[in-house]
């Protein structure tokens, strides 16, 4: 199976026009994304009404196969940025990103917690699933 390039970003935030589109953690060294967060938030989250605060983290993965079936899923989690972070697990946006419905962000969440319900494991469980269902796994 031939993969596709993949890229990270930090969550689009509707209230600005699906900015920031600032390097995740992944690909930005934590203190740099940690410095950009902390003067990030307090001069334009901060100013923001909480619910107008909406965002998602994204993931897409591509699976070309040799003779040229090709397939793309998806994975999403839908949040709100908070206006401080909270939270020692993850990276990157993870402190930041709250999930209301949980009332903690994605750093307070245990790794098996957030894996469950990550844009990544639900877009790496949508592939599985769909190879499976293709015969190919």
């Amino acid at each position: 199976v031939s993969r596709r390039g993949s890229s990270a970003e930090g969550p689009p935030v509707r209230r600005f026009g699906a900015s920031p589109r600032m390097p995740s953690g992944g690909f930005c060294p934590v203190r740099s994304i940690s410095s950009r967060l902390s003067s990030f938030t307090p001069l334009k989250i901060a100013r923001v009404p909480f619910e107008k605060r909406t965002a998602r983290f994204v993931c897409a993965i591509a699976c070309v196969l040799p003779d040229g079936r090709e397939w793309v899923v998806r994975g999403t989690v839908e949040g709100m940025i908070n206006d401080h972070q909270a939270g020692e697990n993850g990276f990157g946006y993870d402190p930041l990103f709250l999930l209301p419905e949980r009332g903690v962000t994605t750093a307070q969440l245990s790794p098996a917690e957030k894996n469950a319900i990550s844009h990544r494991g639900r877009a790496l469980r949508a592939m599985r699933d769909l190879l499976m269902q293709e015969g190919i796994l």
